[in-house]
């Protein structure tokens, strides 16, 4: 499952969109233009404070809860920090 956040007149977003679902893959899809005025300040903030984006669409994976995570963590292997 994505999730893709965009805007209206986004030419990225919709072919993000359009190459999900040419391959029916499942996405849901946060339009930003079409949010109140609070709920657009809250996404915002979020793609920017916290995930550092500055413009969309900001595509997300969604592997599922911990259970997804932890299966996922055993076959990733950890990379080594050599400082």
């Amino acid at each position: 499952m994505y999730l893709i956040i965009g805007r209206d007149n986004c030419e990225y977003c919709e072919q993000a969109i359009a190459d999900l679902e040419e391959r029916d893959m499942p996405y849901v899809y946060k339009n930003l233009s079409h949010m109140t005025l609070l709920e657009e300040t809250h996404w915002r903030g979020f793609l920017k404070k916290d995930l550092y984006a500055t413009t969309v669409p900001v595509v997300l994976k969604m592997i599922g809860g911990y259970q997804e995570l932890n299966l996922l963590m055993k076959y990733t292997p950890v990379e080594s920090t050599n400082d």
